[in-house]
């Protein structure tokens, strides 16, 4: 394996990455990592096969990875055990500056952000998801294309109002996957950036879900976000199942996804109304911090717990000694998937979203929130209607006394009169 050979000439190069696969793998975790690690110019990531004899050498199961660093002959990091591609990720970001990442992660003056609600951290889910995550299936057909056509349309219903811009987005996606039978990456994206808005996110700024590096936090929990948000306006069973049908089909983690598809398979036994909805969806969440606990992908300055925590709902339960109370849970549940913060001028601002009740989904929620969001335009409004008025009032008062004058002066000068 001659790893120094492929420095030569790239003088920026620190890392070297050999992801070794079976060639007949559909996984194509190495693939992805290749184009997750272009971003980086200290790092390169390269393919190899079980056969070659490092692999045989070391008798590394597969898939897996082995990062080399400039002039040094032995890999300073070998998988114990087949990796997904999110751990991939993340030892590839580690390595990539190990001083840089431990110095972040020891970063006493870092803030775990607020646990709230954050219009950013869906735009930048969103934005991540359609930008990358998607275009990594070099084809998507059958029921890949039928998961994906799902679960963006099913998205572009139930995102907040706020994200008008970006359901009209992916209302125009879904409608040009209807006419296709197979999506090549390439054509996903070019089509993406043909109906993206001026406003449409691009940019990836996470607010509750900042890590304190960048390998933590992040997308997984944007997403996770996006999953609430839509399930809260609730339409019982289909939501979820939409949910389940893009992670199986579509995430990046397959570890990750395996374990909510065992989940998902229990939907029609597990949940019959909208309330089941939002209480299915929060304990999947709550396994999967379980599971994580402790794990490498754990950030430091946000341990993995159990949601909601005494802190944000005292009467939610959920401690040893206490058992979930889902009354209670449900109704937390609703009210912090309900209110959107955003940034404007580095003022917040509260939305309420549509509640568990059935007018929500009407035309009153939408005017309440347009005066909400308008108010400062509807108080203009009404002060020059009442100027308008106190104007046309005295014109006609005036008018009403100039014609009494008028018709007195007449009268005095024909020489009838009232009695």
């Amino acid at each position: 394996l001659k790893i120094e050979s492929l420095y030569q000439n790239e003088e920026e190069l620190n890392y070297v990455v050999i992801v070794f696969q079976n060639p007949e793998s559909k996984e194509f975790l190495g693939e992805q990592l290749v184009l997750d690690s272009m971003k980086y110019k200290n790092i390169l990531v390269r393919l190899a096969t079980p056969q070659h004899q490092y692999a045989k050498q070391k008798q590394l199961n597969v898939p897996t990875l082995a990062i080399f660093k400039r002039k040094e002959y032995q890999s300073i990091y070998e998988s114990p055990k087949p990796l997904n591609l999110n751990m991939m990720r993340e030892i590839v970001r580690r390595n990539e500056d190990t001083k840089k990442d431990k110095s972040r992660v020891n970063n006493d003056n870092f803030v775990t952000p607020k646990e709230q609600l954050h219009l950013s951290d869906l735009k930048s889910a969103l934005s991540y998801m359609l930008e990358h995550e998607i275009p990594m299936r070099k084809a998507i057909t059958g029921e890949k294309l039928t998961a994906l056509k799902n679960f963006l349309s099913t998205t572009a219903k139930y995102l907040p109002l706020e994200m008008k811009t970006v359901s009209k987005v992916l209302n125009q996606i879904v409608h040009w996957l209807s006419d296709q039978e197979q999506v090549l990456s390439k054509d996903f994206s070019h089509q993406l950036q043909m109906v993206k808005e001026e406003n449409f996110p691009s940019a990836v700024n996470w607010v509750t879900c900042k890590g304190s590096s960048s390998q933590y936090r992040g997308y997984p929990c944007g997403l996770w976000m996006l999953f609430h948000t839509v399930t809260n306006n609730f339409d019982p069973k289909i939501v979820l199942k939409h949910i389940a049908g893009y992670v199986r089909e579509f995430f990046g983690c397959e570890e990750c996804a395996r374990n909510f598809g065992k989940g998902a398979a229990k939907i029609d036994q597990d949940v019959e109304n909208a309330e089941d909805v939002v209480l299915w969806l929060w304990r999947s969440h709550n396994r999967a911090n379980y599971f994580l606990k402790g794990k490498p992908s754990e950030d430091p300055t946000h341990p993995k717990q159990q949601f909601p925590p005494n802190s944000l709902c005292p009467k939610c339960g959920g401690s040893d000694e206490q058992a979930w109370n889902n009354g209670e849970v449900l109704k937390f549940l609703i009210k912090f998937y309900s209110e959107l913060k955003m940034n404007s001028n580095d003022k917040e601002l509260k939305e309420i979203h549509p509640k568990f009740q059935q007018f929500w989904k009407d035309n009153v929620a939408f005017e309440y929130k347009q005066d909400k969001n308008n108010s400062w335009l509807d108080w203009n409004q009404v002060s020059l209607c009442l100027i308008v008025w106190i104007i046309c009032s005295s014109i006609a008062v005036l008018l009403y006394f100039m014609i009494r004058l008028l018709r007195s002066k007449f009268s005095s000068k024909s020489g009838y009169y009232k009695k």
